[in-house]
């Protein structure tokens, strides 16, 4: 049988620490682990963009939001190379990210114009081809 005589030190994986912080680590990484579950649950029902909704409306509800925030800040909807339809249905492709992780540069593919989504907030993505 374990017993906890004898203990002086809890370890983790980065070094020595007191079991309150311990506790809290944990906490934050099962709490990091549940949003990524829930948003790549989500894309397999709604596109990207509805999915990452989901997880901002979780925040401070489900999971922290201290974590959703950092979540959303780090992770794009619309990776550089996805192909998109636009809601006016026209097709593109996102070409790079700048200023809003969720609002991406996109390529018209009928016409090569680039737009970028986060300078013009009335044009839309419909979804992921």
């Amino acid at each position: 049988m374990l017993t906890s005589a004898g203990i002086q030190r809890v370890y983790l994986a980065c070094g020595p620490t007191d079991l309150r912080k311990s506790i809290d680590s944990l906490a934050a990484l099962v709490q990091i682990g549940g949003v990524c579950n829930m948003y790549e649950n989500q894309m397999e029902a709604v596109p990207p963009h509805e999915a990452m909704e989901m997880v901002m409306a979780s925040s401070g509800i489900a999971y922290s939001a201290d974590v959703v925030q950092a979540f959303v800040r780090a992770d794009p909807s619309y990776p550089p190379g996805t192909k998109i339809r636009l809601l006016n249905g026209k097709e593109a492709i996102v070409t790079k990210i700048t200023s809003h992780m969720q609002r991406p540069v996109v390529r018209v593919l009928s016409t090569g114009e680039e737009i970028s989504l986060a300078d013009h907030p009335t044009v839309m993505i419909a979804g992921c081809l």
